[in-house]
């Protein structure tokens, strides 16, 4: 049968795509049927991933969650009579028997929004290899020194991906798919975000902030280019069937690539595989991936490895902090996290600008025009999802008036914020950059 993935989001059908066919594996190796698993099976499963396995906490609960849906799926399909996979939370069903299924250190809460301080700190200490240290107010953290025994790898990379994600609030995938044509020429540019790597296929202009934009020059023609050179000398491209570009051009409806038979193929519409496909003659005349983001092999990196990334950054950022006296909850930031305080930031910048400005019209609606500005750059047809989800921390009455906006520094008024609203993580209290 065919199982109804399709229609999901992207991340969603990529947890399918590589959760599911492990399980099934397993069970051709036990010589089971997919449709006559038990509650028992499911045990046995858990226990291969986690015990013999060593799967991370994370990666379970993404077994569980396409286990869990798949079965649902067969359930209402009429494929079987009821699911073998037990319930999370027994209000969904009291009379069914609950079971253990998350993973004990698993994270359960991600923080949405974080102030700048805490994000440098976070970025610092998680994937340029810091240590945190307790700031000489004793009022949150600060960067420390460098710690020696660190061996990250692809910092180069690393960095200028978080800090992309930060500054423009593009998506997971709509900032891992980037091509090297689809960057801004300028640092005025202003890039469509081609229709099928957007969310809901809504394409939209997109810009970063300017240093971010000479970190990506910088990444392309350092530790990128260093990648390129190790696939050419090993020739691992050569077990790649390209797309072979020769030549690019930009119009009103975006980019458009013209191929080595003289094809043409817009890059609106190409999918993730044709676009790991895509590679041009570099000046000495060999193959190079359009792909903008290159594992050290020289390989394009998929999109979902960016979960692994943040992941180990996350871990060591939790671990650090606790070894200098953190022991709250666990500190973990993601790409949606980024987002979300992209769009705070961004929001409480406009702000002051309309508060500035002696012209702007009083009363109810008097912010309307940064909501829909926020909205837009980030991808939202509709400005009230901007206010109620992303920008929540501001949704609240009065706040605006309880904030310190007489003071024209940002920092101070997103301290502020943090003070009043716990959502928001401040773990560099004081911090200026």
């Amino acid at each position: 049968p065919v199982f109804g993935a399709y229609g999901r989001p992207r991340g969603t059908q990529d947890v399918f795509r590589y959760q599911l066919p492990i399980f099934f594996r397993w069970l051709d190796g036990r010589g089971r049927p997919w449709d006559q698993v038990t509650i028992r099976d499911f045990a046995a499963y858990k226990l291969y991933r986690t015990r013999k396995r060593r799967v991370s906490d994370q990666t379970w609960d993404k077994d569980y969650f396409a286990l869990d849906r798949f079965y649902k799926w067969a359930k209402a399909d009429g494929h079987m009579d009821e699911s073998p996979i037990p319930i999370r939370d027994q209000k969904q069903d009291p009379k069914k028997k609950r079971m253990q299924v998350a993973g004990k250190n698993a994270i359960t809460h991600r923080w949405r929004w974080a102030t700048p301080g805490t994000f440098v700190l976070w970025r610092e200490v998680g994937f340029r290899g810091y240590l945190p240290t307790p700031s000489e107010e004793g009022r949150g953290y600060e960067v420390g020194f460098e710690d020696e025994t660190y061996r990250g790898h692809n910092i180069q990379r690393n960095v200028t991906y978080v800090d992309l994600v930060w500054s423009s609030a593009l998506r997971r995938q709509e900032a891992g798919t980037l091509l090297l044509p689809e960057l801004p020429e300028t640092v005025s540019s202003e890039p469509i975000l081609a229709r099928k790597m957007a969310k809901k296929g809504r394409a939209r202009r997109w810009r970063s902030a300017n240093e971010t934009i000479a970190q990506i020059n910088a990444y392309i023609h350092n530790s990128r280019a260093a990648a390129v050179r190790r696939a050419q000398h090993t020739g691992l491209y050569d077990s790649i069937s390209p797309l072979w570009v020769t030549d690019f051009d930009t119009t009103s409806k975006g980019r458009t690539l013209t191929l080595a038979d003289g094809s043409k193929m817009t890059v609106a519409e190409l999918t993730i595989e044709d676009r790991m496909r895509l590679f041009r003659e570099d000046a000495s005349g060999r193959p190079e991936p359009l792909w903008l983001w290159l594992q050290q092999n020289g390989m394009p990196l998929q999109q979902q490895g960016w979960n692994k990334i943040f992941e180990r950054a996350n871990q060591r950022f939790s671990t650090e902090l606790a070894r200098v006296g953190r022991t709250s909850d666990v500190d973990w930031l993601s790409p949606h996290s980024l987002r979300f305080s992209y769009g705070l930031n961004l929001l409480i910048a406009l702000h002051r600008i309309i508060d500035k400005d002696p012209n702007a019209i009083t009363g109810p609606g008097r912010y309307d025009a940064a909501y829909s500005i926020v909205a837009s750059l980030m991808g939202h047809a509709n400005p009230e999802v901007t206010k109620t989800v992303y920008l929540e921390p501001l949704s609240q009455d009065r706040l605006w008036e309880s904030v310190a906006f007489t003071n024209d520094d940002i920092a101070t008024a997103l301290e502020d914020i943090a003070m009043r609203d716990p959502r928001v993580l401040d773990l560099a209290e004081g911090w200026r950059g």
